[in-house]
């Protein structure tokens, strides 16, 4: 009962010998954590909003910002660079989480650079003249947004282990994650209602300003670090490693920055390889005092003092590189990057297969509810299955991978250049044949007759230049409507390939809606499964560091989106999908935290039995004590009655009969 406890947890064991053999027996649930669980909820729900305006209407934004030349592709190349600039502050997450530990912090980091994003957005309709320069202004702003959300994504498992009880912890860490896609859900469903022109969107900026200052000032004015009594005994055990050693830093900080008695340093016996505990310790106290230090070595005893990289970043990276833990998180932040970006798309999809953009926003609206209601289901499977995380993420990576094989054939097929046997053998294969053999002699006269205006025309080259474009530009448009009048999108003039099977608009949006339940599915557990495998380290640890990887994943796919036609989107993200389901197939998971959960509470558990039952002790000790401290005699006549009940077995009166008379 009283014996240490060593835990094994990633290289480091935490020995609770003191915590576990006495564990703590004070652990509350404030009511209060709901008013956490609910004010964090809305920050990383407005922050999702605020990020997901611009690809929710496309069209109305490409309208407002006419002057700066928007296009679909400046949007996902906007998204790209405010993931890939803001990245490096999720490392500021990290470093302050363990150097502070202090969750109001960052969660008031978070908001504060949500409002001032929002301010930024604000500007070229405060001035309109910024307008030519909008672009620009819409990715300063996007950047400030997902620097918010690098200190807001890494956190839900630490709000639910900071907040919430052991059995409260799955379902909480799945609310905070899945805020966020909350987030772009409503803003998806929303967006297309309220703004159906481009003069709407700076109402709506104006809105999300509004209603991000509340929540910022709500923040601000309370928000605590943590609970006064820790919610669980895993909690309470770490607050207790962590005060150990901080105590034992502050210490060491305090006896270093002294000079060093001489008689403390020790000898040349102590030091060497070959001796014992023993020797050194008996020639440490044998050994007479030595003399004092010489000052180089005094100056250096002074200065000397704990390194932060020994003590808290290098027992990180070691954590971090645990093949198990690496399989984690580059499976979950290439799932999550892939299917984020392309439900970042869904309305392009549909303005691309000639559905109305409205369409689109509401099946990217029911694609995130889609996402929402799978981490919930997935996350309360997960915890009726116990420490079966592992099957379970295997069986929807599979699923997720389904849905982007459907995609693949009901998206259209990218174009495919002419300048290969391969690429024009498989365009004939397409059908497309006929495009080359009609329209050919055509191109072939324009560029003719384009060369001839060149060698006679007297005025600027830039002139010659903008007379070429234009006459190729109605050319090729001729051209997209006569051959592409199906597939054609809506915002942008480059045809597309129809797709390898036409589908019923039914079926698309029922799949829509599966990718978003399958995709969405993985978030909460693998959140959670990231903070049990890194524990006794702060939960915020693994999220930032998934959070780091996710958001460098998600530019690259973007950059590529960007870069390319629809045709690459789905191939792109099945690739993800796979690569991500061939991590979990070789993961192993461990449950530390679970098994110190258990440890703590069965020892809890024990120690108050056995103080029950030595209070009961106490109790029936003591009226025996006041029992033996009475004379003899006066035990059976205390009432004047001879207690001796066998003198009366035989005298017992029956009903009717007197009843004799004993005693005086």
């Amino acid at each position: 009962m009283n014996s240490d406890v060593i835990v094994g947890i990633n290289d480091t064991h935490l020995k609770e010998g003191a915590s576990l053999g006495n564990p703590p027996t004070k652990i509350i649930l404030y009511s209060r954590r709901w008013y956490i669980l609910i004010i964090y909820s809305l920050n990383c729900f407005l922050l999702s909003m605020e990020f997901s305006i611009f690809n929710a209407v496309p069209k109305s934004s490409m309208e407002y910002y006419s002057q700066a030349n928007l296009t679909m592709e400046l949007i996902n190349l906007c998204l790209s660079y405010s993931t890939l600039f803001s990245s490096p502050f999720i490392l500021l997450t990290i470093f302050l989480d363990s150097k502070f530990h202090n969750l109001r912090l960052i969660t008031l980091l978070s908001s504060w650079s949500l409002l001032l994003s929002d301010l930024v957005r604000m500007l070229p309709t405060w001035i309109p003249s910024l307008l030519p320069n909008a672009f620009v202004i819409m990715v300063i702003g996007q950047v400030l947004n997902q620097i918010g959300g690098s200190f807001a994504y890494p956190t839900p498992s630490l709000v639910s282990a900071t907040w919430f009880s052991a059995k409260e912890r799955a379902i909480i860490t799945a609310i905070g994650t899945e805020s966020n896609y909350l987030g772009v859900a409503v803003g998806f469903l929303v967006y297309p209602l309220l703004i159906t022109k481009g003069s709407d969107i700076p109402v709506v900026l104006l809105y999300l300003l509004i209603a991000q200052a509340i929540c910022t000032l709500s923040l601000t004015v309370y928000f605590p670090a943590r609970p006064p009594t820790p919610p669980s005994f895993s909690e309470a055990l770490k607050h207790e490693e962590l005060e150990k050693n901080r105590k034992e830093s502050s210490a060491s900080s305090h006896n270093l920055s002294a000079p060093t008695p001489a008689s403390a340093l020790p000898s040349a016996t102590a030091a060497s390889p070959t001796a014992s505990s023993s020797s050194s310790s008996s020639s440490l106290l044998d050994s007479p005092p030595a003399l004092p230090l010489p000052s180089s070595q005094l100056a250096f005893t002074e200065t000397a003092k704990p390194s932060f990289y020994l003590t808290k970043v290098k027992p990180i990276i070691r954590v971090l590189c645990k093949p198990a833990i690496v399989l984690l998180i580059v499976a979950i932040s290439l799932e999550s990057a892939a299917a984020q970006a392309f439900a970042d798309n869904v309305t392009y999809f549909y303005t691309v297969l000639d559905f109305s953009e409205f369409q689109g926003g509401i099946f990217a609206f029911v694609n995130s509810i889609a996402s929402v209601a799978g981490t919930f289901c997935a996350s309360f499977v997960a915890e009726r299955l116990h420490r079966k995380h592992k099957w379970i993420l295997m069986a929807i990576f599979i699923l997720t991978d389904l849905s982007y094989v459907f995609f693949l054939f009901a998206l259209p097929l990218p174009k495919f250049e002419p300048s290969s046997a391969f690429a024009l053998s498989s365009q004939r294969k397409m059908g497309f044949n006929f495009v080359f053999q009609k329209h050919m002699p055509h191109t072939l006269s324009l560029l003719s007759s384009n060369m001839r205006a060149a060698s006679s025309f007297t005025s600027s080259p830039h002139q010659l230049e903008s007379s070429f474009i234009s006459s190729s530009s109605s050319s090729s448009s001729s051209l997209s409507s006569s051959c592409y009048s199906t597939f054609s999108s809506s915002s942008t003039s480059l045809p597309v390939n129809p797709p390898l099977r036409s589908f019923p608009y039914w079926l698309f949006s029922l799949f829509i809606v599966f990718q978003g339940f399958a995709a969405g599915s993985p978030n909460g557990i693998c959140f959670e499964l990231g903070a049990e495998m890194t524990y006794p380290f702060s939960e915020a640890i693994s999220g930032s560091t998934t959070m780091v990887l996710m958001q460098l994943l998600y530019t690259f796919i973007l950059f590529v989106f960007s870069k390319t036609e629809i045709g690459w989107m789905a191939i792109v993200t099945l690739v993800a999908s796979v690569l991500s389901t061939g991590c979990v197939v070789f993961m192993k998971v461990i449950y530390p935290r679970d098994i110190l959960e258990k440890e703590a509470g069965k020892r809890a558990k024990e120690k108050e039995e056995l103080s029950n039952a030595q209070f009961l002790s106490s109790q029936s000790s003591s009226h025996s004590s006041l029992g033996n401290s009475m004379p003899v005699e006066d035990k059976s006549n205390i009432t004047g009655i001879d207690m001796d009940s066998s003198k009366y077995d035989d005298k017992i009166p029956l009903l009717g009969e007197e009843k004799p008379k004993y005693g005086n």
